[in-house]
């Protein structure tokens, strides 16, 4: 009974260390984390896809106040150097 029992023991300790030493992932663990992966990506695209419009409106609405601002700086320095003329002459 001893050989046996130490056998039992034996297997049992591999047994055991082996079970601590595998963290192994199965098939269906790859492909639900490939799943999420994918789905988190999924999510971030549309995240930048958003930016990238608010991006662009931000960008088109300074643009047109940069236009009305330089045409209002435009027609004040028309009006200033017109009425220097008018003094001068």
């Amino acid at each position: 009974m001893p050989k046996d029992q130490a056998k039992a023991k034996a297997i049992s300790l591999v047994v055991r260390k082996s079970h601590e030493v595998a963290d192994l992932a199965t098939k269906r663990d790859l492909e639900d984390l490939r799943k999420d992966i994918e789905h988190r990506f999924e999510k971030v695209e549309a995240q930048i896809l958003d930016v990238r419009k608010d991006m662009e409106n931000r960008f088109d609405k300074l643009g047109l106040q940069l236009t009305v601002r330089l045409g209002g700086m435009l027609i004040l320095a028309v009006g200033a150097l017109t009425a220097i003329l008018k003094l001068v002459h």
